[in-house]
Protein backbone atom coordinates (compact mmCIF):
# COMPACT_ATOMS: atom_id res chain seq x y z
CA UNK A 1 0.00 0.00 0.00
CA UNK A 2 1.44 3.15 -0.87
CA UNK A 3 0.93 6.16 1.65
CA UNK A 4 0.90 9.45 0.01
CA UNK A 5 2.33 12.90 1.57
CA UNK A 6 -0.74 14.50 2.65
CA UNK A 7 -1.89 11.12 3.94
CA UNK A 8 0.30 10.62 6.72
CA UNK A 9 -0.02 12.46 10.33
CA UNK A 10 2.82 12.32 12.86
CA UNK A 11 0.29 12.15 15.41
CA UNK A 12 -1.49 8.83 14.37
CA UNK A 13 2.40 7.63 15.21
CA UNK A 14 2.77 9.14 18.76
CA UNK A 15 0.98 10.48 21.56
CA UNK A 16 1.50 14.26 23.33
CA UNK A 17 3.04 13.32 26.92
CA UNK A 18 3.49 16.12 29.90
CA UNK A 19 7.38 15.76 30.98
CA UNK A 20 7.97 14.86 34.36
CA UNK A 21 7.82 18.40 35.80
CA UNK A 22 4.98 19.25 34.17
CA UNK A 23 6.11 21.67 32.00
CA UNK A 24 6.82 20.75 28.56
CA UNK A 25 4.91 19.08 26.50
CA UNK A 26 6.42 15.94 24.39
CA UNK A 27 6.09 13.29 21.98
CA UNK A 28 5.66 9.07 22.31
CA UNK A 29 6.96 6.77 19.83
CA UNK A 30 3.37 4.41 19.78
CA UNK A 31 6.22 1.68 18.46
CA UNK A 32 8.67 1.46 20.92
CA UNK A 33 7.71 4.31 23.77
CA UNK A 34 10.16 6.60 22.89
CA UNK A 35 9.86 9.66 24.60
CA UNK A 36 11.53 12.59 22.38
CA UNK A 37 11.45 16.76 22.95
CA UNK A 38 8.61 17.21 20.63
CA UNK A 39 6.71 15.77 17.23
CA UNK A 40 9.17 16.95 14.51
CA UNK A 41 12.64 14.84 16.14
CA UNK A 42 9.39 11.86 16.37
CA UNK A 43 9.44 12.53 12.29
CA UNK A 44 13.25 11.93 12.80
CA UNK A 45 12.99 8.84 14.74
CA UNK A 46 10.28 7.29 12.68
CA UNK A 47 12.53 8.23 9.54
CA UNK A 48 15.24 6.79 10.58
CA UNK A 49 17.42 9.61 10.66
CA UNK A 50 20.27 9.62 13.04
CA UNK A 51 21.98 12.71 14.59
CA UNK A 52 19.53 14.15 16.69
CA UNK A 53 17.44 11.72 18.56
CA UNK A 54 17.98 7.65 17.85
CA UNK A 55 16.24 6.07 14.79
CA UNK A 56 13.60 3.38 15.30
CA UNK A 57 14.91 0.70 12.52
CA UNK A 58 11.46 -1.72 13.25
CA UNK A 59 8.88 0.80 11.48
CA UNK A 60 7.16 0.21 8.21
CA UNK A 61 9.01 1.12 4.63
CA UNK A 62 5.89 3.59 4.19
CA UNK A 63 5.95 5.13 6.52
CA UNK A 64 9.67 5.76 7.06
CA UNK A 65 9.73 6.98 3.15
CA UNK A 66 6.70 9.42 3.89
CA UNK A 67 8.05 10.91 7.09
CA UNK A 68 11.79 11.17 5.19
CA UNK A 69 10.41 12.68 2.25
CA UNK A 70 8.66 15.25 3.68
CA UNK A 71 11.59 16.26 5.75
CA UNK A 72 13.71 16.42 2.72
CA UNK A 73 11.34 18.64 0.93
CA UNK A 74 11.76 20.91 4.08
CA UNK A 75 14.91 20.89 3.84
CA UNK A 76 14.71 21.54 0.10
CA UNK A 77 12.20 24.87 0.26
CA UNK A 78 14.50 25.91 3.45
CA UNK A 79 17.41 25.82 1.37
CA UNK A 80 15.39 27.95 -2.15
CA UNK A 81 14.35 30.53 1.01
CA UNK A 82 18.09 30.87 2.26
CA UNK A 83 19.40 31.04 -1.61
CA UNK A 84 16.79 34.16 -2.25
CA UNK A 85 17.49 35.69 0.50
CA UNK A 86 21.44 35.61 0.03
CA UNK A 87 20.94 36.82 -4.11
CA UNK A 88 18.76 39.56 -2.41
CA UNK A 89 21.25 40.63 0.08
CA UNK A 90 23.69 40.85 -2.87
CA UNK A 91 21.90 42.99 -4.65
CA UNK A 92 20.79 45.29 -1.60
CA UNK A 93 24.75 45.75 -0.44
CA UNK A 94 26.20 46.17 -3.80
CA UNK A 95 23.14 48.65 -5.12
CA UNK A 96 22.35 46.63 -8.06
CA UNK A 97 19.18 47.82 -9.69
CA UNK A 98 16.79 44.57 -8.11
CA UNK A 99 15.19 44.91 -11.99
CA UNK A 100 18.54 43.27 -13.00
CA UNK A 101 16.57 39.66 -11.89
CA UNK A 102 14.45 40.06 -15.03
CA UNK A 103 17.35 39.71 -17.63
CA UNK A 104 17.37 36.79 -19.10
CA UNK A 105 21.22 36.57 -18.59
CA UNK A 106 21.12 36.78 -14.93
CA UNK A 107 18.11 33.86 -14.76
CA UNK A 108 20.14 31.58 -17.18
CA UNK A 109 23.06 31.89 -14.67
CA UNK A 110 20.66 30.94 -11.88
CA UNK A 111 19.33 28.52 -13.38
CA UNK A 112 23.17 27.07 -13.91
CA UNK A 113 24.04 27.64 -11.18
CA UNK A 114 21.08 25.57 -9.00
CA UNK A 115 20.65 22.76 -11.91
CA UNK A 116 21.99 19.34 -10.71
CA UNK A 117 25.49 18.32 -12.30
Amino acid sequence: MEMALEEINIRDHGNEVLDENYKSIKARCKYCAKIVSGFHRLKLHLAGICGNVTPYSEVSTPVKEAFNAEILAKKSFQSLQEISKSIGRFFYETGIDFDAFRSPSFQRMVKATLSPG
